[in-house]
């Protein structure tokens, strides 16, 4: 969730190659290969900011619907669709890259190819999603710093909490809430990009779902355990193979965490929530 690593075996430039092969004399963007490549260059050094300089505005239009129309040739049976499974065996635990819950199922375009057809087939482009997120997500890229997304592979968050979690005991009942925090001067313009992706793919929601069917699953387990005394170890222990299986910033490391935080809820027990 939040970032993934780009697969060492995936070349932007062999793929584009595949789809638009220099050797072809019918390929009508035979010219136009060393400057897509300076685009997609270009887009690795500006970490995929918007821009005009981004927009191929050098490159003839209908240069620019062929590179758009490639895309479909990563689907199933078509030419780039290794591309596909290789980005999307990337997702951790099988799973969305923006909200660590849907399968990813889809490739979303961090920069949406409505609008960045150049880079329709860039690899660095496509993320692994789910077809919730991918939804959400708008279909334009705003030039506002705090209105733009984190990127999956070219943005590296701390390595430090940034998505909190808070169990609020109702007496019966609980109650969780989820917030991006930061804490840190050096790292606000990604944590600025954080609480954007946050708020837009209304993450709180769907965190807060996934939270009450895992209280409920974990109702006679947390039962036991506190009348044994053991439910504070074990809360830690599970904090930590969070940490170790899904990082820092996954809904259910922030899940753990709070339970863990919660003094009402390692004092008195699991019995009033329920």
């Amino acid at each position: 969730m939040w970032n993934i690593k780009y697969p060492d075996n995936l070349s932007t430039k062999a793929t584009f190659e595949i789809a638009f092969p220099k050797n072809k004399i019918h390929c009508k963007i035979n010219s136009k290969h060393s400057d897509i490549y300076q685009l997609y260059s270009l887009y690795i050094k500006n970490r995929a900011i918007p821009s005009t300089a981004l927009s191929g505005g050098n490159i003839a239009s209908n240069i620019l619907d062929a590179i758009f129309n490639s895309y479909n040739l990563t689907q199933k049976g078509r030419l780039l669709e290794d591309v596909r499974k290789t980005l999307k065996k990337m997702a951790p635990n099988n799973k969305c890259t923006y909200c660590g819950i849907g399968r990813p199922n889809t490739l979303d375009h961090y920069l949406p190819h409505t609008e960045y057809k150049v880079f329709s087939i860039h690899t660095h482009n496509l993320v692994p999603s789910c077809q919730e997120c991918n939804r959400k997500k708008s279909t334009t890229a705003s030039t506002n710093i705090n209105e733009q997304y984190l990127h999956a592979y070219l943005h590296t968050l701390p390595n430090t909490t940034i998505l909190q979690g808070e169990l609020e005991i109702l007496n019966p009942g609980f109650l969780f809430r989820f917030s991006i925090i930061g804490g840190n001067p050096n790292w606000d313009y990604l944590i600025d990009k954080a609480k954007f992706q946050f708020k837009t793919l209304e993450l709180d929601n769907d965190f807060q779902e996934e939270a009450n069917t895992f209280m409920f699953d974990q109702r006679v387990s947390f039962e036991k355990l506190f009348a044994q005394g053991d439910l504070n170890d074990h809360l830690a222990k599970n904090y930590l193979l969070a940490i170790k299986g899904y990082g820092l910033n996954h809904w259910k490391t922030a899940i753990w965490r709070a339970l863990l935080l919660s003094v009402d809820f390692c004092t008195k027990g699991p019995a009033r929530l329920y």
